[in-house]
């Protein structure tokens, strides 16, 4: 028994300590050893028997011990490989969203425009006569389907894009047109915030009438369609900026 246990120890030294694994090799080992006894071999005959029957396994002990060590490394590098193929927004299809993008912007900024002017219609409208109710709808029904048409192309482009990783050249290249766009941005902001404010005086012109209140609707329209303008294409170049990037 010390000797198949010296045996084992031996066996063991180069490699991780498992002593679960040690125990039910040698309790296999006696086991085989017993027999060989049974079988009238002497000790000295029984243990080189049960010695040569476990031939090579030292051999084969490293190899599963090298293939429990090498697995994390293969999930690792398999993950890798996995994040390498993944679908990833490529440029073409970066130049082809802008530019949905921009479209999408002028048609929502419009239909609102178009919606509220078309308010400012009702303040001057004779509800006698059909001329005037038709110049109230004409806008509003335009606005409407500006806003129905353009976000149904603009989400036809952008569903496919969804949730995808950029690659480093999309990254770049949305960083680069927001840092670029940021002057217009502020010039667009300061228009709407002007018109926005400038609307606000039309109230004091008592003189005006129902042309003084078409006048707000009109600003109202205006500042409006600046800020929903610059504040759409900023949101979808920053959209792709800060998608996260593979190579």
């Amino acid at each position: 028994m010390d000797t198949l246990k010296s045996y084992l120890a031996d066996l063991y030294q180069d490699l991780p300590a498992n002593q679960k694994a040690q125990a039910e090799l040698l309790d296999a080992m006696t086991t085989f050893y017993t027999g060989q006894l049974k079988q009238g071999k002497n000790e000295d005959a029984a243990l080189g028997a049960t010695i040569k029957a476990t031939a090579g396994m030292k051999t084969r002990l490293a190899e599963v011990h090298a293939e429990v060590i090498a697995k994390p490394f293969a999930r690792a590098e398999a993950v890798t490989r996995q994040h390498k193929s993944e679908p990833a927004v490529t440029m073409k299809q970066a130049e082809s969203f802008w530019q949905a993008a921009g479209t999408h912007a002028l048609y929502l900024a419009g239909g609102v425009f178009l919606l509220i002017v078309g308010s400012g219609f009702t303040l001057l409208a004779d509800t006698d006569s059909d001329l005037s109710m038709v110049a109230f709808y004409i806008p509003v029904l335009l606005g409407i389907a500006a806003l129905i048409v353009g976000s149904k192309a603009f989400k036809a482009v952008r569903r496919p894009l969804r949730h995808l990783p950029v690659v480093s050249p999309v990254h770049e290249q949305a960083v680069a047109r927001r840092t670029a766009y940021h002057r217009r941005y502020v010039i667009g902001q300061w228009v709407g915030y002007v018109s926005l404010a400038a609307s606000l005086f039309t109230i004091s012109i008592e003189e005006g009438g129902n042309e003084g209140s078409f006048l707000m609707a009109t600003l109202i329209g205006l500042g409006v369609f600046c800020l929903v303008y610059v504040h759409s294409i900023d949101h979808q170049y920053r959209r792709l900026a800060k998608r996260r990037v593979v190579d």
